[in-house]
């Protein structure tokens, strides 16, 4: 089975739209989209997960580390006082939500870039012959 991975990264080199390219780089480039919205939806899912617990964590300890306050200043003081406090927690809940938006923007990006390529691979397709390929040069 796919295992959650980070989707960013792939091992397929940028085509070079300066030079001849084939409908067969074009679908490699498909289907590493593809391979990469798969195992991406579920890092993305664990991301999702990591940055809802971190934050119930934090708003727990946070509201602990205000209640223990209770008596000590002014409310503003508690406030920052507790964030002091909790100050692990919300470095990590902060962490998780920049992810979180990180890989959303990530999957988007892959969905556009699946339909860039999904667009030139028709218009490959349509100037080519019927049933043909670029192939081999004719000498």
């Amino acid at each position: 089975t796919q295992q959650p991975r980070d989707p960013v990264g792939t091992v397929l080199p940028i085509i070079d739209s300066t030079q001849v390219y084939t409908p067969e780089q074009v679908e490699a480039r498909i289907l590493d989209c593809v391979a990469r919205l798969e195992y991406g939806g579920m890092y993305e899912r664990k991301v999702i997960e990591e940055a809802y617990a971190t934050k119930m964590a934090y708003d727990l300890g946070n509201a602990k580390a205000h209640a223990a306050r209770i008596g000590e200043g002014s409310e503003k003081d508690r406030i920052a006082l507790a964030l002091v406090d909790c100050e692990d927690m919300f470095h990590a809940m902060a962490k998780a939500e920049m992810m979180r938006k990180a890989v959303a923007a990530t999957m988007h990006n892959l969905r556009a870039a699946l339909n860039g390529y999904q667009s030139v691979l028709k218009s490959i397709n349509g100037s080519l012959p019927y049933g043909g390929s670029p192939g081999m040069p004719r000498s």
